[in-house]
């Protein structure tokens, strides 16, 4: 005989929850008064988990935002996509990732950053209706206050096709900042601008955070021709793979 019960682990550093499975048994002879005392201590632990988990969620049950986020301005308007405090997907936030150990082999063993989030209107509870991708190769160390120019390839600044990106795009010497917006993923718009990360945080649990700004321009889609400007700022979990 036993008692079996779930204890959960939040991993603050990786963003990851796990959960363990763990039975007891008890001699016989001091069953009873183990099993009450393992009853009253589970049931403190749920009602400690209960409590954390719904002061990190809204009214509704949402999550609630922590201090990582991508904000952009474009044409007069903000959009912000923002970190969740208790989200059991990590993949699902904006992220910031260091390509360093497990490189692909497109990347031919230059290191880089991609950085990506789905944007919606700030302060608006509707679907994300903007993305962005920012890749740069930056090697065995990300320089702060440095300027990461971003230049479109002549001519593939509007993409129509998923095979013309890869072959173009995943070069391992080619920086590159995609942007779709209203998520038309029929097209992958290009632009030219500068990326500058401005400051890394270490956390005391070992975890480190990146700030940083960049402004590019795309293609104008109010008129014929022309480009309109994009500018941002960011602060996310950095992300070394």
């Amino acid at each position: 005989m036993g008692i079996e019960f779930f204890i959960i682990v939040i991993q603050k550093k990786q963003f990851s929850y796990v959960a363990f499975k763990i039975k007891v048994s008890f001699h016989p002879e001091t069953r009873s008064k183990m099993k009450n005392k393992a009853f009253t201590t589970f049931t403190l632990f749920l009602l400690l988990l209960s409590t954390i988990f719904f002061n990190s969620c809204d009214k509704e049950g949402n999550p609630l935002p922590d201090d990582r986020y991508v904000e952009i301005s474009y044409n007069g308007e903000t959009f912000i996509q923002q970190g969740r405090a208790f989200d059991l997907n990590y993949r699902s936030g904006p992220k910031f990732d260091y390509n360093y150990h497990n490189l692909p082999q497109y990347a031919n063993g230059v290191r880089y950053i991609t950085l990506h989030a789905s944007l919606k209107k700030k302060g608006s509870k509707e679907s994300p209706i903007h993305t962005i991708f920012v890749k740069i190769p930056v090697g065995k160390e990300i320089l702060l206050n440095h300027e990461y120019v971003i230049r479109s390839l002549p001519g593939k600044q509007i993409i129509n096709k998923m095979d013309d990106y890869i072959s173009i795009n995943e070069r391992e010497n080619l920086s590159f900042i995609r942007y779709n917006p209203y998520l038309d993923y029929s097209q992958y718009i290009f632009g030219d601008g500068k990326v500058y990360f401005t400051k890394i945080t270490k956390k005391e649990n070992g975890a480190e955070d990146i700030e940083g700004t960049f402004e590019f321009t795309i293609p104008s889609f109010a008129e014929d021709e022309g480009f309109d400007v994009v500018k941002g700022k960011f602060k996310l979990y950095l992300n070394k793979i």
